[in-house]
Order: C-alpha cells, then structure tokens, then sequence
C-alpha cells in the first residue's frame, strides 16, 4: 500500500510539473517522511545508500556533502539504450543533477537538469544524436521538423526510465535510513 501511495505521489508530481500547457523540463521535487528518525540518522542513511550503490556501479557521484547543513547534491546518470538500429545513435546515458537537503523526521529530494547524451563512437555524430535536456508537455523550442522523431523516441524511453529509477531510489533510500536506524546498536 505505501509504494502504491508513492507512485501516486510520483505521477501527480510529475503530471503536475506538466500541466500549464507549456514544455518543462523533466524533474522531480519530493519531500520523503521518515517517522522516527533524527536528521543525523537520515543524513548516514543516505550516506550509506550512496557508498553502497557506488560500489555496485558508479553512476552517482556526490559534489557537495555537509553534513552540518543536511546538504547532499551530485549527479547521477543511467544508461539507456536502443536495440532498433534506426534509433541505434541515441544509445547512450541521462545524466541527472540531485539535491538532498535533511531535516528531522524527512528529506527533500530533487531531481534536476535529465540530460540525454548520445555515446556514439563518431564524436561529431555522438553531438548530434544528444538530445540535451529532457522536457515533457511536448517539444522544447530548438527541436523543429525531423529533429522531432529521434526527440520523442529518446522521451519515450528516458521519461518512464527516470520514473522507474526515480522511485526505486526513492523506495531504496528510505528502506537504507529505516534499517540504518534499527541497526544503531552498538552493544556487538
């Protein structure tokens, strides 16, 4: 019940950022509740989740860690790619920008800047084939005629990429934090 109440939380984020007619750029602009836990608690937890997820890859990479100010930002990217040989150029990665700021009891996490490089060997090509910042609601105003068709090929697919991934960081921070709290036991 509590992950079907996120993914709610999530859409209408989401749906809402989309709604004014306009194109926006994708993001994401939560605040996660931990009942229970103080701001230290929290701020080691997501510490934790980052070394633990570096090892595994290393798509994360913190600029910014003050832990007096509860402050966490970085970039995070996730690869995507496309098997159609059509739409073979714009395989790649998105790379995102994160903020995490931490207060008692809860974390704002923000999601920012999704950015669709293409990693095609041909570095010429490779720039033509990145789509740049990600939008939803449409077209940013630079992309006109056939620059359309590989643009929403490449929403198509980053945009449920970013909410799957969104949500299962989201899920998983949280999950890190409430272990890590019962785990405070220093009586080994």
């Amino acid at each position: 019940m509590k992950k079907f109440a996120l993914l709610f939380f999530f859409l209408l984020t989401v749906a809402i950022n989309a709604q004014d007619d306009g194109v926006k750029p994708l993001e994401l602009d939560t605040v996660i509740q931990v009942n229970d836990a103080s701001k230290q608690q929290i701020y080691d937890g997501l510490k934790t989740w980052f070394v633990e997820n570096a090892k595994v890859d290393s798509r994360f990479l913190l600029q910014i860690d003050n832990r007096d100010d509860g402050l966490l930002q970085g970039k995070l990217t996730y690869e995507v790619v496309w098997n159609n040989l059509t739409w073979a150029a714009l395989t790649g990665y998105v790379e995102i920008v994160f903020n995490i700021q931490i207060r008692e009891g809860r974390f704002r996490l923000k999601l920012y800047n999704v950015t669709h490089i293409s990693t095609e060997p041909n570095r010429n090509f490779a720039r033509q084939w990145s789509q740049g910042l990600v939008y939803i609601g449409g077209y940013p105003p630079h992309i006109k005629g056939l620059a359309k068709k590989p643009y929403s090929k490449m929403q198509d697919k980053v945009i449920p990429l970013f909410k799957v991934e969104s949500l299962s960081m989201i899920n998983s921070m949280k999950n890190n934090i409430v272990s890590g709290a019962s785990n405070d036991n220093d009586d080994w």
